[in-house]
């Protein structure tokens, strides 16, 4: 009878051990399942202090780079048995505290996963006052809430999240329309001219996409816009009025990015059927 209970106790042990394997390995996978790659960002929309996380997968797990508005760090990622957050390893806490006295300085940090993004508490302490931590000195938000740059739609296309829908669909159409040959449609996609320069900015891009409908030359229309009067006239005329037939260009055109260019305006990254990569920028769109 001893022996047998000694061998029940075994069982238990041994089932108790391997749920907590099992448990160890599952909360790994739900952070694989939660796909943590990816571009993230607060964009410094509280305190115009921005600070970027970029999270990279290789062969042996996940690097990241992070980057506040006085420091760059990169490193490796660190999973725990807690499948509700990750650590950076590497990063060195700017204060910790306790009843006043400096203590060690942790160098990881922890990050929370949310249902949108992540999140860092970059400081805090207990409820008494007497330990209090801080982790990026040059950040100002207590919870730091970082959500995707981009987003990636059903196509693959990479998109910055704070562009709008009907711009994203407007950019489709406009590339539709390069493709297809089609200046009408093309048209169709840019704002109402307000003034002289959006006239002249619509003249240039129908010109730039679609030079080879016309015969005109590179030279002849710059003089055009250079001299004004009669010569404008008439290649405004054959840009806008005339009458084109549809020519498909057939060079496979992808949106493989759409963001807001530093300098201003739409940056537009495309691929073709030769893997080029090619950039276009839309000050107006």
């Amino acid at each position: 009878m001893k022996k047998f209970s000694v061998f029940i106790v075994l069982l238990i042990c041994v089932a108790n051990i391997c749920c907590f394997s099992k448990e160890k390995e599952k909360s790994a996978v739900d952070i694989e399942m939660k796909n943590i790659e990816g571009h993230y960002t607060n964009d410094g929309e509280i305190t115009n202090t921005a600070i970027e996380l970029i999270i990279t997968k290789d062969g042996n797990g996940y690097n990241y780079e992070i980057n506040t508005p006085y420091r760059s760090m990169e490193g490796r990622i660190r999973f725990t048995d807690n499948p509700e957050y990750f650590a950076l390893d590497g990063i060195r806490w700017a204060s910790w505290e306790i009843d006043g006295i400096p203590q060690e300085l942790p160098e990881d940090v922890d990050v929370y996963i949310e249902e949108d993004g992540l999140a860092i508490q970059n400081y805090g302490g207990s409820s008494m006052g007497n330990n209090s931590y801080l982790i990026f000195d040059d950040i100002e938000e207590k919870y730091i809430v970082l959500k995707r740059k981009y987003v990636t739609l059903p196509n693959g296309t990479m998109v910055d999240r704070r562009i709008t829908e009907d711009v994203v669909d407007m950019i489709f159409k406009r590339f539709e329309a390069i493709e297809n040959g089609d200046i009408a449609a093309f048209r169709s996609t840019l704002p109402e001219m307000q003034d002289g320069v959006d006239y002249y900015y619509q003249l240039g891009l129908i010109f730039d996409f679609f030079e080879d409908f016309f015969d005109i030359g590179y030279d002849t229309f710059e003089d055009a816009v250079a001299n004004g009067g009669e010569e404008l006239t008439e290649v405004s005329k054959t840009l806008f009025n005339g009458e084109h037939s549809l020519k498909s260009r057939n060079t496979g055109l992808f949106i493989k990015k759409l963001e807001f260019a530093d300098t201003g305006g739409l940056r537009v990254i495309v691929t073709n059927n030769k893997n080029e990569e090619i950039i276009y920028n839309f000050l107006y769109w």
